[in-house]
């Protein structure tokens, strides 16, 4: 059966009851000033570290289709207004025959392989080291002399054989 508090009513009551009761042991002091500057000259500063560039991508290469609206956008938006020149141009598009198309279509073939062409320089590792080289070619032959050797060993005698050339050559 309710009593016919509202909310505000017994949000009221819990407010004034928490302001009249006694202090406990739960209640946090404020240090001191002397312990506070203790306190922050034992602090660690926060190291932050940056996180790592994105790699740069290639823009996408524009189809024949957007080379011809790129072109002829002014005079698309003369006649039909802003909001409707890719419509417009796609209907126009559609409308040339082969010949007029003929050069959209080479610029934007070029434009592909040379983007193509750039993708490929950004994602071209750099050379393999000295090091990395010996080391990919020793494990090989070790592997292939003898299959059933453990990977381990095989590593540990492949950077034993590099240190070891490297003492020949000093």
């Amino acid at each position: 059966m309710a009593l016919g508090f509202g909310q505000t009513h017994l949000r009221a009551i819990a407010t004034a009851a928490a302001k009249t009761a006694p202090k406990t042991a739960q209640t946090v002091a404020k240090p001191s000033a002397k312990v506070a500057k203790e306190i922050k000259s034992e602090a660690q500063p926060i190291k932050t570290v940056k996180a790592a560039e994105p790699e740069p991508k290639t823009k996408r290469s524009l189809s024949a289709v957007n080379l011809f609206i790129k072109e002829n956008a002014a005079r698309l938006k003369q006649e039909f207004g802003p909001l409707s020149i890719v419509v417009q141009g796609n209907v126009a598009w559609k409308k040339l025959n082969e010949r007029d198309r003929q050069p959209y279509i080479e610029k934007a073939e070029m434009l592909k392989a040379v983007a193509k062409e750039q993708q490929l320089q950004l994602a071209s590792k750099r050379p393999r080291s000295a090091y990395q080289a010996f080391l990919k070619d020793t494990v090989q032959s070790l592997k292939v002399a003898d299959p059933t050797r453990p990977k381990h060993d095989i590593w540990v005698e492949a950077m034993q054989k590099w240190q070891k050339s490297k003492e020949v050559q000093k």
